[in-house]
């Protein structure tokens, strides 16, 4: 047997924890036949079959059990090689980017957070890339990106990861200041017949935005998605149309003199925003932020992928 190639091994192991081909590719921001194509071609170097097809839902041979602690041992070192490779080459110490969905924008715990890094590590650049969550997640899987931060619910892949809290935003509705609504201290759902309502474009956060708007049209509001996912723009879009905007309460002293902030019956929008740890290849300066984090952050959420946890859900 020549050589295993070690990008199929890795491959190999990104559909075992997404449990699919096609989680897998997503993941990796690849086609879903690249990795289906390396994987086979890993099997075929091998001389058996790793994954058993015949079913609706793929499961691990015998012998893709057997593979997988090798597998697994195999992605961390070479994850450890990278990062040593990085230090010696002087790329570890002097920079960390940070990949952030575009909701956290509003997040003034973000920004708290990396102002006092930056405040202890005045040597590290700090970097911030704002995405919508595909290409952000994309970026995170091939490494592009040292820390993520992103909003509930946290996607495939992630959500298995150790991560921490950093904030929780609460949705409120910015008013124009004559519009009957101002009068409400909680505005009734039902208050929102006829109400023609900005919102981000439902792809910047699909998971969480589509329940939301749904709620809000079947109390009668007509949404309108403004054409970039940024709270100041969606601020400033209502301003200019003379119409309300959904927005979260810590962008609610922002309303200006023309908008008032006001929470809607039962707090039917709330989002957590997520810091992820750091995979092995990050840099050091990345794991002082992440260890920065979890001194500061109020509620930890202790989760994590193991190769116990990786072979009990295949």
């Amino acid at each position: 047997m020549r050589g295993l190639d070690l990008k199929a091994v890795r491959y190999f192991v990104a559909v075992v924890e997404a449990r699919s081909f096609s989680g897998a590719a997503s993941r990796l921001g690849l086609a879903q036949p690249s990795v289906s194509e390396k994987v086979k071609q890993l099997e075929a170097e091998l001389g058996y079959l790793l994954f058993d097809r015949s079913h609706r839902q793929i499961t691990l041979t015998a012998e893709g059990k057997a593979f997988l602690e090798i597998a697994l041992r195999c992605v961390v070192e070479m994850d450890r090689l990278h990062a040593s490779a990085r230090q010696i080459g002087g790329q570890d110490h002097a920079r960390i980017v940070i990949g952030c969905s575009s909701a956290s924008t509003s997040a003034p715990e973000r920004d708290r957070l990396v102002d006092e890094f930056m405040r202890r590590e005045p040597d590290v650049s700090v970097r911030i890339q704002s995405m919508e969550p595909k290409p952000l997640l994309e970026a995170y899987w091939r490494a592009e990106i040292d820390l993520l931060m992103i909003g509930a619910p946290l996607p495939e892949g992630i959500a298995t990861r150790r991560n921490i809290i950093l904030c929780e935003q609460y949705g409120m509705l910015f008013v124009p200041r004559e519009s009957p609504l101002r009068d409400h201290e909680v505005i009734p759902l039902a208050a929102l017949q006829g109400q023609t309502i900005a919102v981000f474009p439902a792809i910047s956060h699909p998971e969480l935005c589509l329940d939301v708007y749904r709620l809000l049209r079947d109390h009668g509001a007509s949404l309108l998605e403004i054409p970039e996912a940024n709270f100041i723009t969606l601020q400033n879009f209502a301003r200019r149309r003379r119409i309300c905007a959904l927005t979260v309460d810590s962008m609610a002293s922002f309303a200006g003199d023309s908008l008032i902030a006001r929470p809607l019956e039962g707090n039917p929008f709330r989002s957590t925003l997520h810091l992820i740890e750091p995979g092995a290849a990050a840099s050091t300066a990345a794991r002082r932020m992440w260890r920065l984090a979890c001194r500061v952050a109020q509620a930890p959420v202790v989760t994590s992928v193991t190769p116990d946890a990786v072979r009990a859900s295949v």
